[in-house]
């Protein structure tokens, strides 16, 4: 006659709806309130205070150019973005195919990032995956001059904005009134 395991009991759980166990869940140490019950125990925290944060310093920004970090931040970081691409691409044009480990270490990026750009750059069709890693496309040469021409208009509008964010910090804030 073949003898029978018996397994040991699970640990208690949390009674469910109509007194049935919950699956999974351990049951809470006695005198511990529960979500929604009352408690004796329990007090209400004052509201906290929330700093404004135009007052409030960002880095090495002064409180009254948190704001204008925060829009310049967004544009560092696109451009952050996009002089990894053209590493990226560079590198993938100077040597035979690549992988994602070895391009990662050889640029001294985390992978999650070469991994990101090399989506981008596929995405663009400049670049093009293989069996030994990614190849550069014909259509690298207009990204080059699309490149070009976009950081060309890039400079002349910041150019621009600098010229005119002189103009305005060198103005007094008096006379103006309100938003």
């Amino acid at each position: 006659m073949a003898s029978r395991r018996v397994a040991a009991p699970p640990p208690p759980t949390e009674s469910g709806p109509g007194g049935a166990p919950r699956a999974g869940r351990p049951a809470p140490e006695p005198g511990t309130p529960r979500l929604g019950q009352p408690s004796s125990n329990r007090t209400l925290s004052k509201p906290s205070v929330v700093p404004d944060p135009a007052s409030t310093p960002v880095g090495d920004v002064e409180p009254g150019e948190a704001n204008a970090a925060h829009l310049a931040d967004r544009i560092e970081e696109e451009l952050e973005l996009l002089a990894r691409n053209v590493d990226i691409l560079e590198k993938l044009a100077k040597s035979p195919p690549i992988g994602i480990i070895r391009l990662s270490e050889a640029l001294g990026l985390p992978i999650h990032k070469t991994r990101y750009s090399l989506h981008l750059l596929e995405r663009e069709g400049v670049i093009q995956p293989s069996a030994d890693g990614a190849v550069v496309t014909d259509r690298a040469q207009e990204f080059w001059g699309s490149l070009n021409r976009s950081l060309d208009r890039m400079t002349e509008l910041i150019q621009h904005l600098r010229a005119r964010a002189a103009e305005h910090e060198n103005r007094s804030p008096a006379g103006r009134k309100g938003y």
